[in-house]
């Protein structure tokens, strides 16, 4: 079971990754909005620490 929980947690953390790549790219505000919700349901952990770190960075480009 904790495996299995451990994989979706992974897989979350994966298409968060993306959301945040995707908006470092586009500096678009409804992208960002969209990564930043996605980061913002994260449980707490380091990768969630880091992405938000991200996206305070970006958030200084946003258009």
């Amino acid at each position: 079971m904790i495996k299995k929980v451990q994989g979706a947690t992974a897989a979350k953390v994966n298409e968060e990754n993306v959301a945040v790549t995707k908006v470092s790219r586009t500096k678009s505000k409804s992208d960002f909005d969209l990564a930043a919700s996605l980061v913002e349901s994260l449980p707490q952990s380091s990768s969630k620490t880091n992405l938000e770190k991200i996206l305070s960075i970006i958030s200084k480009y946003i258009k």
